[in-house]
């Protein structure tokens, strides 16, 4: 919601990553990405210290994969970018990046292992399905 992300914008724009585009209308200002904001998104991001341990929706996401994966269903979405990204940074999951903002997300052997730990059974990765 523009309420949300006014602020944010507004400190982008200080910083010169991004200006104001049009008039302002009910939905909030229209902002515009500069090219310092695209060269510092062209950056690589510093490096975050991961801890092992994993939030409750990092553990909830790994185990909706590992069951969909049980089924041989892929998994597909465009939401929750974040704590699957999080859960890759970790090794847990592979992400496949498809058009639009969508992605393919796959349980890698560590996230198999954890996953079965967390669900009390030994995760068994089915052949996927075609679900064309």
């Amino acid at each position: 919601r523009w309420e949300w992300a006014a602020p944010i914008l507004r400190q982008l724009e200080e910083a010169g990553y991004t200006r104001r585009s049009g008039v302002k209308t009910y939905k909030g200002q229209a902002f515009e990405i500069t090219d310092a904001g695209r060269a510092a998104l062209d950056q690589k991001p510093a490096e975050v210290k991961r801890t092992g341990k994993l939030t409750m929706a990092m553990e909830n996401h790994l185990i909706f994969t590992a069951k969909r994966q049980e089924q041989g269903w892929p998994y597909e979405t465009c939401c929750n970018r974040s704590t699957l990204e999080a859960l890759e940074a970790r090794d847990l999951v592979t992400i496949e990046r498809r058009p639009g903002s969508w992605q393919h997300v796959r349980l890698t052997e560590a996230g198999r292992v954890k996953a079965s730990a967390l669900m009390g059974h030994d995760v068994v990765i089915a052949p996927q399905r075609d679900c064309d």
